[in-house]
Order: structure tokens, then sequence, then C-alpha cells
């Protein structure tokens, strides 16, 4: 009595699975995260970012978007990233005396470290520190606009902007 007693409770608390059929699955070369969780994919056939695939984002708040920290900075060091599954640098920017130097990771890699170091970028700073698995900490994201293969072409501002000014 006692093992049917259990399935039956069993049963009751799973619920049932779709058959594989029915079980929606993500192709490979899709986005990984929509929440931009820092990862993405450079496909040079599937044009995932090209504009016209890219759906609008719904509306903000004036408050919710001033609540992003945006600033510019300086790149002070490009190093290669090579425990990285794919290619990387990791990046130290200063931002400014409030702030500071930070660290991150990006895969910028179709710029040679040369051209980044001096270079005045665009970062969001207060996102949160994110580990990565190779036990590096990513302090910050760099910003660019996403060619449709995927590339990464960095925002960057005038040289003579100061580091740490707010980027609205």
């Amino acid at each position: 009595m006692v093992g049917p007693a259990i399935r039956i409770r069993t049963q009751r608390i799973l619920p049932r699975r779709k058959p594989r059929s029915q079980v929606l699955r993500r192709p490979k070369t899709t986005i990984a995260r929509s929440n931009m969780g820092g990862e993405h994919f450079i496909d040079k056939n599937a044009l995932l970012y090209a504009p016209e695939k890219l759906e609008r984002k719904p509306e903000t708040t004036i408050t919710g978007f001033l609540g992003v920290d945006i600033r510019a900075g300086k790149v002070l060091a490009v190093e290669d990233f090579p425990q990285m599954r794919k290619p990387s640098y990791k990046i130290q920017v200063d931002f400014g005396p409030a702030v500071g130097p930070l660290w991150t990771s990006a895969q910028v890699t179709n710029y040679a470290k040369e051209e980044l170091v001096g270079r005045v970028v665009v970062g969001t700073i207060n996102l949160g520190a994110k580990k990565l698995p190779t036990g590096f900490v990513s302090e910050f994201l760099v910003m660019g606009a996403l060619n449709p293969d995927g590339t990464v072409r960095l925002l960057d501002l005038p040289q003579d902007t100061l580091p740490g000014s707010c980027v609205m």
C-alpha cells in the first residue's frame, strides 16, 4: 500500500512533461540572454542583430533611465583574455576621481589593443560586479553598438571628455 500512495502523491506534485516532439528548443545561434547578461553571439551568416530583427523594448520612465549610471572613461590597459571561450580582452578604464579605475571583460577583439589604450569609452558602472567562470570579476559594462553580425562597435566620445563625466 505504501508504494502506490507515494506514486500518487508524486504525480500530484510534479507537473506532466510534454512529449519530446512538443518541447520548444532555442536554436544555438540565438541571443543567449535577453537580459543582457553579457553574452552575445558573433555570426557572420545569421545577422542576429540586424536592425529589422530587433524588437522595440517597452517604454521606461525617466527615473528608471536616470538610475543607470553611465559614465565616460579613459582606457588605461588592455590585456588578452585567452581563458574565455570567446575571444575577449580584459580592459581597465579610469572613470575619474569619484569612481576610479574599474576592470571589465569585453568581446571587442575586432580592435587592436593599441587602438583601445587612451580611447575615451562609455561604461555603465552600477549594474553590479559579475564573476566570470575564470574567476575574473567584471565591474562594469563597456557600451557599444552591435553590427548585424554581432561585432561590437564601441561607443566613443571626444578625446577631451573628462573621465567620470555623466553620459545621458
